[in-house]
């Protein structure tokens, strides 16, 4: 676990992505970056590849790397790979930060082989107001400031039925919609992950900083429980994240 789980939005992404994975044989992680996620998903597949175009966080990944995984300097809108070529595809908060999303999408459909699995993240349009009241405010005024929920060079948010559609139309069948992190959890880090990213993904160039105590995670955790029950029937989320499946 590194320091960027203190974050709860970042906790119950990576804790519901990799839920939603399952196993299998081959998985691919598009937009990898320090490769975190694969340090779980090493444990589920028979091997897992990861791609992403910041040298940086691939030489934090490659370091840290278990036997079964391999990572790549490549473009998720031109996959290296043939078609068909792999049994689960993951791509957590990659879509917002390129304007031909839709080209990364018809890629992963081409790379996964037919029934096989994709999970997918996105921030969601319908933000709770604790996590970013600023940009809550200017909401209405179609402008909005590059911090919270539009901070990270993001170009833009995702509302889960249009987003759905988008899936539909590459030829997935949604089979699962979660939308993580509420009003509470937002209320939580409000602004805290803008203003420490650099902090929790600095390093020496090589390892990752240092993991949390375990107790703060659990805390988290225990945080994060409570805001799903509090709001377990609200679609207002940090996130969006849909299971889908290659028809």
């Amino acid at each position: 676990m590194s320091l960027k789980t203190l974050a709860p939005s970042y906790l119950n992404r990576l804790r519901t992505a990799i839920e939603n994975a399952g196993s299998g044989r081959k998985a691919l992680n598009i937009g990898c970056g320090d490769g975190e996620y694969d340090l779980h998903l090493s444990k589920r597949f028979e091997s897992i590849t990861g791609l992403d175009i910041n040298r940086r966080d691939l030489s934090i990944a490659v370091q840290n790397r278990k036997k079964n995984s391999r990572y790549l300097l490549a473009d998720g809108r031109r996959i290296p790979f043939r078609d068909r070529a792999f049994d689960c595809v993951i791509c957590i908060d990659v879509l917002e930060h390129t304007e031909d999303y839709r080209r990364i999408i018809s890629e992963i459909h081409r790379v996964l082989r037919k029934g096989s699995r994709l999970v997918i993240s996105v921030p969601s349009r319908e933000y709770p107001f604790t996590y970013d009241p600023l940009n809550f405010l200017l909401k209405p005024f179609g402008r909005h400031a590059p911090i919270g929920i539009w901070g990270f060079g993001h170009l833009r948010l995702y509302r889960d039925s249009e987003f759905r559609r988008e899936l539909e139309k590459a030829g997935f069948r949604v089979e699962k919609t979660e939308y993580l992190n509420h009003y509470l959890a937002g209320l939580c880090e409000n602004y805290l992950s803008t203003l420490f990213q650099g902090t929790a993904k600095a390093g020496n160039g090589s390892r990752r900083p240092g993991s949390p105590p375990k107790f703060l995670v659990k805390l988290v955790g225990l945080l994060l429980r409570l805001d799903n029950k509090l709001f377990k029937n609200s679609r207002t989320s940090i996130g969006l994240l849909i299971r889908a499946k290659k028809v």
